[in-house]
């Protein structure tokens, strides 16, 4: 691995070239790739990235990502697409990764490099009490997963620490990516019980970080425009300020986030592409 640590722009130069081969795929193959979170709030603020952006969140339809987890394969061999059946992979989604890049956190064990990161939009009928029980076993599942995956060491404003650092001797014969796909599994049981109909109530993805705040009427899933974000055609939903104000209320106002996927490196004989 290099010494040089790369810049926050030149990881964004990088998730410029993995997003432009996943929008070409997607785009030969009448697959949906849709920008969400975070990077949804670039595009319609920044026009792009957000400045201190260092990854990348996308959603698609399940049907689309279940054929894009049985077809793609990256036409630039440094990418790699991680499925949730990837033993490699610690997300209960899929991550395309750039395998010339390794990533270093305090907090977290890293075991890829710059990434995005690949969410499948769900849609199901509203069940209040089904939906609680569901995000109570999921938070459930994230705090064993995040435990094995722990360093050790936990940010200043980190909350129970003692019970996290107790997890992490108790699951030390597990590994993040059992727990990943027992979140994964979680989503499709939830899915099975609440069966599609022909007019769902809700969709969005069931497995993010913001939790119930990622769903909305089926409706907005479904009226969508393409766009360009940064160079790639990709995408979005056309009422973003609904979507906006439910994700991050006052979305309007740059506020730099401190919470950052740690740093990342090129390996020794990788190249910013």
């Amino acid at each position: 691995m290099n010494n040089n640590c790369l810049s926050t722009l030149e990881v964004q130069k990088i998730l410029k070239s993995m997003l432009a081969d996943l929008t070409n795929f997607s785009e030969i193959t009448n697959i949906k790739v849709i920008l969400i979170g975070g990077s949804l709030l670039g595009q319609v603020r920044e026009g792009g990235f957000i400045p201190w952006d260092d990854d990348l969140d996308v959603g698609m339809y399940r049907g689309d990502y279940e054929k894009l987890s049985a077809n793609y394969l990256p036409k630039n061999k440094r990418f790699k697409l991680l499925t949730e059946n990837d033993d490699k992979n610690t997300a209960p989604y899929m991550r395309l990764v750039d395998t010339e890049t390794v990533g270093v956190s305090n907090f977290y064990k890293q075991n890829h490099g710059v990434f995005i990161d690949i969410f499948p939009i769900d849609r199901f009928r509203k069940n209040e009490l089904e939906l609680k029980k569901f995000y109570i076993l999921q938070k459930i599942l994230n705090i064993e997963r995040n435990a094995t995956r722990s360093t050790g060491v936990y940010p200043n404003d980190a909350r129970g620490v003692f019970v996290k650092k107790i997890l992490n001797i108790i699951l030390s014969n597990k590994t993040a990516h059992e727990f990943a796909i027992k979140e994964s599994e979680l989503v499709k049981m939830f899915l099975r019980k609440n069966k599609q109909m022909s007019v769902p109530e809700k969709g969005g993805v069931l497995n993010g970080f913001y939790g119930a705040k990622e769903l909305f009427s089926w409706s907005v899933w479904e009226d969508l425009k393409l766009v360009n974000f940064e160079g790639c055609n990709i995408w979005i939903i056309k009422d973003t300020d609904l979507y906006l104000a439910q994700m991050f209320k006052d979305w309007q106002i740059p506020l730099k986030s401190n919470r950052t996927h740690g740093k990342f490196y090129l390996k020794k004989d990788g190249n910013l592409l």
